[in-house]
């Protein structure tokens, strides 16, 4: 009976646990530079108008023919102490392009993003061409991502490894680049979203321990030898 008893006593607390855990975000600040490193590169007469500031990166230029792209690299580190199942997040719009470019090679008079670092692969460029697809489509609305459109591949791969799970993150970059003057690409929102890491309350510690050394005594009880008066 007892031992009824105490499995229904940790049933009862491991559901209260799982109803503990909730999903936080951490929205980045790309204005801390001891955190990120902003970089504009420009090809031909390109003229660059990138920027990275609160929780948002955009690239867009006034003039030219070539190429203008905004490199952000994290130098510093992000915390994720107290969360699993690590998730990055964004709105991303644009007003219209060719998802073409190689970014890991120069900046050159094409299209793209690139999002890599601590697991995470996120490529809409010659890698993986959105072109006419609807994840495009979302871009071109100010969709949120991931979405059911964009996510779940190698190449859009936004979940970060487990390793990274209760730590920190110190790798990551994101690329975006344009070629024509009509067209400009934005991410804003952007931070990580994860699960809160269920912890035992105090009295629940107790509970337990109570449980455990009441069950211990009952079997020395039990294992007791009986003596018979004659």
């Amino acid at each position: 009976m007892l031992i009824r008893i105490i499995g229904c006593f940790l049933a009862y607390h491991l559901v209260c646990y799982s109803g503990l855990q909730a999903a936080a975000i951490a929205t980045f600040d790309f204005s801390d530079a001891a955190t990120w490193q902003v970089t504009l590169e420009s090809s031909g007469d390109a003229n660059n108008l990138g920027s990275a500031s609160g929780d948002s990166i955009s690239i867009d230029k006034s003039s030219g023919s070539g190429g203008a792209r905004i490199t952000v690299d994290l130098i510093g580190s992000i915390s994720t102490i107290g969360f699993e199942d690590i998730v990055l997040e964004f709105t991303g719009l644009t007003s219209g392009q060719n998802w073409n470019g190689n970014l890991s090679n120069p900046v050159a008079s094409s299209d793209g993003l690139l999002i890599v670092g601590s697991g995470i692969s996120v490529n809409a460029n010659s890698s993986n061409d959105i072109s006419g697809t609807a994840a495009e489509t979302d871009f071109l609305s100010g969709a949120s991502f991931p979405n059911a459109n964009f996510a779940g591949s190698a190449l859009a791969d936004f979940t970060f490894e487990d390793t990274f799970d209760d730590s920190t993150i110190s790798d990551l970059t994101f690329v975006l680049q344009i070629n024509s003057n009509s067209e400009e690409l934005t991410l804003s929102g952007v931070g990580i979203s994860g699960t809160a890491i269920a912890i035992p309350e105090p009295g629940t510690v107790s509970s337990l321990a109570l449980v455990a050394s009441s069950t211990v005594l009952m079997r020395r009880h039990r294992s007791r030898p009986r003596i018979r008066k004659i």
